[in-house]
This record gives C-alpha cells, structure tokens and sequence, in this order.
C-alpha cells in the first residue's frame, strides 16, 4: 500500500516542485501518479510548473526535456 506524504522541503518546496525544478521526469510521474497536487502553490503563489521552467533556465542541458516535464505536469499550451 503506498502512502503519500505531503511536506514543503526547505524553502517550502513540495517534492513535485523540487523534481520539477531538477527536470526529474520519472519522478514527476510517479508523484502524479500519487496524488501530488500540480497546482500547489508555495508561499510565494509559485507552482511546479513554475519550477520546471524556472529550472530550464538555470540548467541549459535540461532545455530539451522541458516539454517533456510540461506534459507530465498537464500543462497547457494554449
């Protein structure tokens, strides 16, 4: 039986925030997969998404598999 826990990281990140800023797909899915909320807001009003493209930025590496982490985060491209 799995359980989900949900805690803010240091800096009040959720793990889906964390993961997200990483780039860290397969846990992006499984958190998903969870139950994770991917509209969760920080103290500062920001989301994983948030994270996912603030992280892109800081890791130029990371850029191709940013899509990638949209998807996983159901994001829309409107």
């Amino acid at each position: 039986v799995a359980r989900v826990v949900l805690v803010l990281l240091p800096d009040e990140l959720s793990p889906l925030m964390l993961a997200a800023r990483v780039g860290n797909v397969a846990a992006i899915q499984e958190l998903l997969s969870l139950g994770a909320e991917c509209n969760a807001r920080d103290a500062k009003g920001r989301t994983a998404l948030f994270y996912a493209i603030d992280g892109a930025r800081e890791f130029s590496q990371y850029e191709r598999r940013l899509l990638t982490v949209l998807d996983a985060l159901g994001a829309d491209y409107g």
